[in-house]
């Protein structure tokens, strides 16, 4: 499965009428089009991979059409999928602020990257720098501050495949 593909995962509960599933999509929730089909086998699990669908759009909703022994078919619940804006930075949090001993960051990131982390004083001294490998999708980074610092206003600095990121912290 790659980043820009959606899982859809069920369970028929053992209910042996349903023939065939219709797997459908929307991106505005009313007019859905059907993307697949799966044959039901009762008391299984089931799954579909939409692929390479967030790039399309940025909210997608899906629905299971349910087609019994007697032709009739019977829909699921909606399920809607937001995605982040396709420009949206990796960097989705940057915490606490004021900081005291740490920062955490939460990165959502396409590939596996090393991603650069510099905390800069006001005067542009750097005050520590550290490299940090990162998996593919979402990961939390913990960046570890010297006790000595002062307080005051820093920047942190991100650097990524992606991009360069800055955030004004202050140090309690």
């Amino acid at each position: 499965m790659e980043v820009n593909d959606i899982k859809l995962a069920w369970e028929d509960g053992n209910v042996a009428k349903i023939l065939l599933y219709k797997i459908e999509r929307s991106t505005d929730g009313i007019v859905f089009n059907s993307i697949g089909n799966i044959a039901g086998n009762a008391g299984i699990r089931y799954q579909y991979i939409d692929s390479g669908i967030l790039t399309i759009a940025r909210v997608l909703h899906y629905r299971l059409g349910m087609i019994d022994n007697t032709n009739k078919i019977t829909y699921s619940n909606i399920i809607t999928f937001r995605n982040r804006e396709p420009n949206e930075k990796e960097i989705t949090k940057v915490y606490p602020n004021p900081f005291a001993n740490r920062i955490n960051l939460e990165i959502m990131s396409g590939k596996s990257q090393t991603i650069n982390l510099r905390l800069v004083a006001a005067n542009g001294y750097t005050i520590t720098n550290s490299e940090i490998k990162i998996e593919k999708g979402n990961s939390t980074v913990t960046m570890a501050i010297p006790d000595n610092i002062l307080s005051g206003n820093y920047v942190l600095q991100v650097i990524t495949e992606k991009g360069s990121y800055s955030f004004k912290l202050l140090k309690k």
